[in-house]
């Protein structure tokens, strides 16, 4: 066991950013810019992601060892979210300030507070995932639950109605 705890940053590091950073640049670029057609912004940003490792970990091995990757990765994955942000926001008809906005951040800011708190509990890697996935999934679907979501009580009337069908 002793051996792992220098690891332990490592994995926070690169744990910290999952949720929010990946979450957002995957739905930057795969569920809007993709979709009207703007791949070439997609690979530019991905192009200054890449940079940003690179020259991330140029500087920082030296002195960090492998928590330098783990900051370079999430160096990389902050440069590309927001260089897609900032080029590609004027063309994606979104408002980034209204209530289903706001809900979906609270309930994914909820959602990382409870799995930041999850990484204090001591188990196995496995438990620990599938455990950190049930919780985020409980905590997030039901913040959107609770505060009847059109899209989460969509789910919930389709998956009734499957089950009546099959009942019958």
């Amino acid at each position: 066991e002793v051996e792992h705890k220098p690891k332990i940053m490592t994995t926070k590091i690169r744990k910290s950013h999952i949720i929010f950073v990946v979450s957002f640049s995957g739905f930057m670029g795969t569920q809007t810019l993709y979709p009207i057609g703007k791949v070439k912004i997609i690979i530019v940003c991905t192009f200054i992601g890449a940079v940003t490792d690179l020259i991330l970990n140029m500087l920082l091995m030296p002195s960090y060892s492998y928590n330098a990757a783990a900051i370079s990765y999430l160096g990389a994955e902050i440069a590309t979210s927001l260089s897609m942000f900032l080029i590609a926001h004027k063309m994606i008809p979104v408002s980034y300030f209204n209530k289903d906005v706001l809900l979906y951040s609270v309930s994914a800011i909820l959602m990382g507070i409870g799995l930041f708190l999850m990484t204090f509990i001591h188990m196995e890697d496995f438990i620990q995932l599938l455990s950190m996935f049930i919780v985020g999934t409980i905590i997030y679907i039901g913040m959107l639950l609770l505060k009847r979501d059109a899209f989460a009580m969509e789910v919930i009337n389709i998956a009734k109605n499957k089950m009546k069908k099959r009942m019958i």
